[in-house]
């Protein structure tokens, strides 16, 4: 059961590592970024969470939309797919 505390570090790091790739101009390590989403997923509020929150405090949050449909996700991924296989791999090299 993750903890009021790991919700909110989950919130915080994630926060992070949006910031962290925006303002990146360095080549992106995708392993990487796989694992550092996928530790920062691992306490990340669901839309339950979510829609607690919102019930508890609707000044500062609201409700989370309808879940999408499968075929909407799928469509979502194969997007994905498809702009990732255009990706030009760039070998790393880090800053002296």
């Amino acid at each position: 059961m993750t903890q009021p505390y790991e919700r909110t570090k989950a919130l915080t790091d994630t926060r992070r590592l949006l910031e962290t790739l925006h303002e990146s101009e360095q080549p992106l390590m995708w392993a990487l970024v796989r694992t550092a989403a996928a530790s920062a997923l691992r306490h990340y509020p669901n839309d339950d969470d979510v829609a607690a929150s919102a019930a508890a405090l609707p000044s500062l949050w609201a409700s989370p939309p309808a879940q999408q449909t499968f075929a909407a996700k799928a469509d979502c991924n194969q997007e994905v797919r498809n702009l990732t296989g255009k990706l030009r791999l760039v070998e790393f090299k880090p800053p002296r």
